[in-house]
């Protein structure tokens, strides 16, 4: 699931990335996108209650943005609730 909140005063959009689990001993989850490079470790999320992973970050205002979550272990993930998905080739 993904929140968008824009600032009227300052244009900034804060990006609120949220992923629910039902697996615990994940270990940690990362935010990977083409915002950070598609660096794997750049942006770790943080595990709230009920197996929910969350993370927020200031994005550019009126841009489309590719991302995925990525596990310890080298899992992708795709966001379920994501407004559309890309076919990429392996």
């Amino acid at each position: 699931m993904v929140i968008k909140k824009c600032d009227d005063r300052t244009g900034r959009v804060t990006v609120t990335f949220m992923l629910e689990t039902q697996e615990d001993g994940l270990g940690e989850v990362y935010l990977v996108g083409d915002f950070n490079d598609w660096n794997p470790n750049a942006n770790p999320m943080y595990h709230g209650q009920n197996g929910m992973w969350w993370l927020s970050l200031d994005l550019e205002p009126n841009q489309n943005y590719e991302f995925r979550y990525r596990t310890a272990d080298g899992e992708w993930i795709d966001d379920p609730s994501s407004e559309s998905l890309v076919s990429t080739a392996v």
